[in-house]
This record gives structure tokens, C-alpha cells and sequence, in this order.
């Protein structure tokens, strides 16, 4: 039986957009994504995908929340 997640996505994306947004995608390592999240890379690769997934769903989120503000 498959475990139900322990975070907050919103939460993680949030933290994960932040990241993206004060360090930019190039300087932006996967350590850095864990020391934000709090998150192991396992528990990143299995709900987010890798580094670059994990950025373009952020980016997707941001742009929606963006265009909700319109």
C-alpha cells in the first residue's frame, strides 16, 4: 500500500518557487531544494519528478496563480 504524503505541496512549491526565484534555475542544486523543502530526493524525484519537472510544475503554478490575478 502506497503512503500518503507527509508535506504540504502548495507549501513545497511555494518554498520551491522561492528558491527558483533568489538563486535562478542554473544555481539552484537539488541540495538546495531539500534544505528548502525539507524534503528528502527521494520523496522530491516521486512527487515532483527531477530538478527540471520540478520546474516547470512551479512555473505552471506561477503562471496560473498570476493569471487569476488579472
Amino acid at each position: 500500500m502506497a503512503r500518503l504524503r507527509e508535506f504540504d505541496t502548495d507549501e513545497v512549491m511555494e518554498a520551491v518557487i522561492n528558491a527558483f526565484w533568489e538563486r535562478d534555475y542554473e544555481a539552484t542544486s537539488l541540495a538546495d531544494l531539500m534544505a528548502v523543502t525539507g524534503l528528502q530526493k527521494d520523496s522530491i524525484y516521486k512527487a515532483f519528478g527531477d530538478k527540471r519537472s520540478l520546474f516547470l510544475k512551479v512555473l505552471q503554478a506561477y503562471l496560473v496563480c498570476t493569471r487569476s490575478l488579472d
